[in-house]
């Protein structure tokens, strides 16, 4: 996921538009409470590995299974 402004401008779920302080668009601020924890779910998963890869599984716009392969690096010696 990329951190930063986004470009256009994004209408919440009650049609009003969300901005932050410095005039980007706030896509977190109406988001449901699923879709708060499928995040954490995510956050989580990617703070949690240092080299690997995290998939996501959606069905019908649902995040349905996150599958994280972790890989282990050996040093040669």
């Amino acid at each position: 996921m990329s951190q930063g402004k986004t470009s256009g401008v994004a209408a919440g779920r009650d049609g009003m538009n969300k901005t932050t302080s410095d005039g980007a668009t706030d896509i977190f601020a109406d988001l449901a409470s699923d879709e708060h924890k499928a995040l954490r779910v995510v956050a989580e998963a990617l703070r949690s590995i240092r080299y690997g890869s995290v998939v996501l599984t959606i069905h019908e716009g649902r995040l349905v299974e996150l599958t994280k392969t972790v890989r282990s690096r050996l040093n040669p010696q």
